[in-house]
């Protein structure tokens, strides 16, 4: 299996994965009037188009085609994740997940949002994103409910555990109080 970057000749093959995607596995949580609107998005070319190649999007391939794809923007948030029906529940989209957001760290962005469907949310919890809300919405003329995660950056005490070697539960551990204190001292700095 390859992972790499989305190009433009992919588009066409990104729409019919998620397409065909939404309407095989869809139907196990929406109705059939909100599946045929989630998946004719893909028949919108130049939209699809930019949903696919403004955020950074990876994908997933082997001697089939395309297995699966995940976009990232630069904000962080979490625009894509799907995989080919035929594939689903194989651990795709935990890679391509996974995947997207090392890439978007190592860029320099700690804080992940997203608005999961039912198909997707166990896929974000499993990575610690935190419910914080649920949207509700129109899409192609049907009402949808989505959730809005997010995945923030660890606490200061958290962030400096490895700087100070106390990483993974080192017995140099930092504790609340220290964390404290450091957030303190960070506020304070700032004002």
């Amino acid at each position: 299996m390859v992972i790499r970057e989305a190009t433009e000749d992919d588009v066409p093959q990104l729409a019919a994965l998620y397409a065909g995607s939404v309407k095989a596995l869809a139907p196990s949580a929406y109705s059939g009037e909100q599946v045929n609107a989630w998946a004719s998005f893909a028949e919108n070319f130049e939209a699809f188009r930019r949903f696919v190649l403004e955020p950074q999007t990876i994908v997933m391939e082997d001697d089939s085609g395309i297995l699966g794809f995940c976009g990232v923007d630069a904000t962080g948030h979490v625009a894509s994740l799907y995989v080919r029906a035929d594939r689903a529940r194989q651990g795709i989209g935990t890679r391509l997940l996974q995947v997207a957001l090392d890439h978007a760290g190592a860029l320099g962005v700690h804080t992940f949002h997203a608005e999961a469907s039912e198909l997707s949310l166990p896929v974000f919890q499993r990575f610690g994103f935190v419910v914080r809300g649920i949207e509700k919405g129109a899409c192609g003329g049907a009402e949808f409910e989505r959730y809005l995660v997010r995945k923030g950056s660890p606490t200061p005490y958290k962030a400096m555990e490895p700087l100070l070697g106390c990483a993974k539960g080192g017995p140099k551990r930092l504790s609340e109080r220290t964390g404290k204190r450091f957030s303190r001292s960070l506020r304070s700095r700032r004002k």
